[in-house]
């Protein structure tokens, strides 16, 4: 733990520990709540260490639970993919573009729970019975919805029902026009929030986009194959978004989905560092010159900063601004947790942010799995294995879910399971390695160095640090250290994560490891 980081505000405080500045405040009047002030004792000027947090936290059970009472006291919903009635790719982006603006917009609104997007779409194309829903979400109310075109013009029906008794607490039919469809957004979202009677502030609660519908049309798409987070998805929605900013250079929210495009397309599309990095630094910047207040881009550049720069002063400090921008913002937490605190060794606080990620999209296999690296990490093989088989029952093909279950197996040397798993993952950067490990403490070693020409031979920038687990798994440890230190240059996938991960820790006595963890500038 950096015995110098701080948190410098009540706000920053209260998010932390996931509750509000009021309660926070509350708490250090009447719980002991470790908080510090400056020498001049000015209120504003208060700080805390989150070591002293953490330990205090861990000790309160109580408020532990009156906090989880508080937050489902609180009006919570989720909004569930609308429905496409007319059954075509075209309008099922814009069906799920209305639902994703929504789940965006009542995110924001203060005091109001909302489960965000992956958890929601859990439950596209299925029937299920709202109490059911209600229940798996942990939620009071839901709002679901259809949607139809029948060219310019919109026929949009959705309905908000309590989740007790499944009595619908407010619907309503709306016919507009495709010019409309802003205004639409910004009017659904005003009656729920009015009809859970929730305080509402002034201006928008919905998203200002460009007025040009074919652009947002084009910003729909890209979202949309985005959200599937595979390579074809990713070169898919650098198209849209591209396509975009040719119309519209002031698009912000497309700038910032070009930055995460790019910050994820360089390990999966073999595009080496140093030509991924600056199109993804260079997109979330001009984001943040358009509009400063964009999560997404904070955590593109947090992402940029962290994994490909080792900066990680840089990377909190934008990680930090996305959480104060909205506390709510589940992906901020879980990348927050995974690419800067637990590579800093800090997987306590990691594990927290796993778990708020957890709170505000509980069905997201994502933040499952990212649960289960921060039990890896902290040597729990068995909360991990739980918790990535949970992820996987989420979603079966979710790649880094096997990568965490087959590494906490290679805890308890199950050589047979953590194989299975590692089979599982099509991308090489991802398990190549690990699976050729496997093989060699298998007694397979034939396969094993097969497996380790094939990644030598692909020349795939972003494999070095696949390559460097393969020739540990052989027991070459001088060739591991040489290959780690061409992926810690060439930015190789994971590699940040070598202060914590257990597969690396035959090499911690060698004065050669830390010398890599200096290139890392993660050494103590």
């Amino acid at each position: 733990m950096e015995p110098d980081r701080r948190l410098s505000s009540w706000k920053e405080i209260a998010a932390y520990l996931g509750v509000s500045v009021r309660t926070a405040q509350r708490w250090e009047r009447t719980e002991s709540l470790p908080a510090r002030r400056h020498k001049h004792e000015v209120l504003s000027s208060v700080f805390a260490y989150p070591s002293e947090l953490d330990v205090w936290w861990h000790s309160r059970p109580d408020l532990q639970r009156l906090s989880r009472e508080a937050r489902v006291a609180s009006p919570s919903t989720a909004v569930l993919p609308f429905i496409n009635m007319n059954r075509d790719e075209e309008n099922e982006i814009l069906s799920d573009g209305l639902t994703e603006e929504l789940i965006n917009a009542l995110t924001r609104v203060e005091g109001l729970q909302v489960v965000a997007r992956t958890s929601a779409f859990q439950f596209k194309g299925k029937s299920a019975d709202i109490r059911t829903v209600g229940r798996r979400l942990g939620v009071q109310t839901i709002l679901e919805g259809s949607l139809r075109r029948a060219g310019d013009r919109l026929r949009v029906t959705a309905k908000l029902i309590n989740v007790a008794d499944g009595c619908h607490l407010w619907s309503e039919r709306f016919d507009r026009r495709m010019t409309d469809l802003f205004d639409l957004q910004e009017e659904i979202a005003r009656a729920i929030v009015e009809a859970l009677r929730v305080k509402l502030g002034r201006g928008r609660i919905t998203t200002q986009y460009s007025r040009d519908l074919e652009a947002y049309a084009l910003y729909l798409e890209g979202r949309y194959h985005c959200n599937r987070r595979t390579r074809t998805g990713f070169l898919k929605a650098v198209e849209c978004f591209e396509q975009i900013l040719a119309r519209d250079g002031r698009m912000a929210q497309a700038w910032a989905g070009l930055a995460d495009c790019h910050a994820f397309l360089g390990p999966l599309a073999g595009i080496p560092a140093e030509e991924a990095l600056p199109r993804a630094k260079a997109a979330a910047l001009k984001a943040l010159e358009i509009d400063s207040s964009l999560p997404d881009a904070h955590c593109a550049l947090g992402f940029v900063a962290a994994v490909f720069e080792y900066d990680w002063p840089c990377a909190e400090g934008h990680f930090r601004s996305a959480l104060d921008l909205h506390p709510g913002h589940a992906n901020s937490h879980l990348w927050y947790g995974g690419h800067v605190l637990a590579p800093l060794a800090r997987l306590q606080e990691a594990a927290i942010h796993a778990r708020r990620a957890l709170e505000l999209d509980p069905l997201s296999p994502p933040a499952m799995s990212s649960l289960g690296a921060s039990w890896l990490m902290l040597r729990q093989p068995d909360q991990a294995v739980s918790a990535c088989k949970r992820a996987l029952e989420l979603d079966p093909g979710y790649p880094l879910a096997h990568r965490w279950l087959g590494e906490a197996y290679l805890l308890t040397d199950m050589y047979d399971q953590a194989a299975c798993a590692f089979s599982k993952i099509e991308a090489p950067v991802i398990a190549a390695g690990f699976l050729g490990y496997c093989h060699a403490h298998r007694g397979r070693q034939d396969e094993a160095r097969r497996v380790l020409r094939e990644l030598e031979q692909a020349v795939r920038p972003s494999a070095a640090c696949q390559i460097a687990i393969l020739h540990l798994g052989l027991g070459d440890k001088d060739a591991a250290l040489d290959w780690l230190h061409k992926a810690c240059e060439e930015r190789s996938m994971g590699v940040h994560w070598l202060k914590v991960e257990p597969i690396w820790d035959p090499l911690r006595g060698d004065p050669r490891f830390t010398d890599v963890l200096k290139e890392l500038r993660l050494s103590d």
